[in-house]
């Protein structure tokens, strides 16, 4: 739909908080919560189907 004008956006919590832990990495930002490559994968797939005809 990208190519049809439409966006998106999603904003979520780089890191934790006091009280919250739902970040992307701990509140003193030394580990990453998230699986990289399974996140990568994700984000190629989207850029791949945005450029293909």
């Amino acid at each position: 739909m990208a190519k049809s004008g439409f966006s998106a956006a999603v904003y979520t919590q780089t890191t934790d908080v006091e009280g919250e832990v739902n970040g992307l990495m701990t509140y003193d930002r030394k580990v990453i919560k998230l699986d990289l490559p399974a996140v990568r994968k994700a984000n190629l797939k989207v850029i791949n189907s945005i450029n293909q005809d």
